[in-house]
């Protein structure tokens, strides 16, 4: 039988998105006339800035309340009827990151084939999982199409707000504190999660010059990998700046993402670190530039 939250959560997603931009049409309305009181102008990029600050309150702060709240009914639910629940039921946090999902559009074009918002078999996954870093909409995206928790600074949790505690709540968020905890230390908290997702250090690149080309990779969490004997799962998205950027002030709600993925790359089939690393990189590499072809091969075929 179909769950009532898989009824409710696309449902209720174009209502609540329809309600959120009239409210942020509104407000820049306003904006906009007192500005022209003050004889000010607002450029079309300023005019962003209001509803991305809006939207990123409403996902820090009030949703991740709702999101827990709900939870709890269609919890009892499948527990009443000793039913498995679906992965996205499995705790709050991914109920919020759903939600995130469908409220701001994001469709999925895989390298593979396989279109959809999950990794294949993401479930059956052991292991690390690299991705890039583009925005704040990375962490409501990549640990939902991961399925997995994410390593984060406590100074970004902190940024997050509710969603962030909801997040370590549900035992989905990785907390450490760089220059503080050691790599052991870190080792183990990553070694109670049969997979979780991290950004290589220095791979932030939405808005370099270059931006679309990779970086090359440190050894930081590759180390972690290496000595605790984790794979490394390459999965590269291009298109996260579009859901929020917040360094231009952008924001979208239906963003279309390229995804590319690599086969495991496991430390026991590589004799030495700096063996493993150059698999990793070489990988890192290929899987960028599989992704962000694809992105503009699809683009450049929309305009014939």
């Amino acid at each position: 039988a179909m769950s009532p939250a898989s009824l409710f959560v696309p449902s209720c997603a174009p209502s609540l998105r329809a309600t959120f931009l009239v409210f942020c049409v509104d407000q820049r309305k306003v904006l906009a006339l007192r500005l022209r009181r003050s004889n000010l102008h607002l450029d079309a990029g300023a005019a962003m800035w209001p509803v991305l600050v809006l939207d990123m309150l409403l996902w820090a702060y009030i949703i991740p309340l709702f999101a827990a709240l709900a939870w709890l009914p269609f919890w009892a639910y499948h527990a009443l009827l000793s039913s498995p629940r679906p992965l996205w039921l499995s705790d709050p946090w991914e109920l919020t990151l759903r939600w995130f999902v469908a409220f701001h559009g994001l469709t999925v074009v895989d390298a593979d084939g396989a279109d959809t918002l999950l990794i294949p078999n993401v479930a059956a996954e052991r292991g690390a999982i690299l991705s890039n870093h583009r925005s704040f909409g990375d962490f409501a995206f990549d640990p939902c199409q991961a399925h997995a928790p994410v390593m984060s600074r406590y100074a970004a949790i902190a940024a997050t707000g509710l969603s962030g505690l909801l997040g370590i709540l549900s035992n989905r968020i990785i907390a450490i504190h760089r220059g503080v905890d050691t790599r052991e230390a870190i080792q183990a908290k990553c070694a109670r999660h049969p997979r979780y997702l991290f950004y290589p250090e220095g791979t932030r690149r939405a808005n370099k010059p270059n931006a679309m080309e990779p970086d090359a990779l440190r050894a930081g969490g590759l180390k972690n990998c290496y000595e605790s004997r984790t794979p490394a799962i390459i999965v590269i998205t291009d298109g996260k700046e579009r859901i929020w950027n917040e360094k231009t002030g952008r924001c979208s709600f239906r963003t279309v993402l390229y995804r590319a993925r690599h086969a495991p790359i496991r430390p026991a089939d590589h004799e030495s670190f700096d063996a493993f690393f150059a698999a990793v990189e070489k990988a890192w590499i290929a899987t960028w530039r599989r992704a962000y072809a694809m992105r503009a091969e699809r683009e450049r075929a929309a305009l014939l």
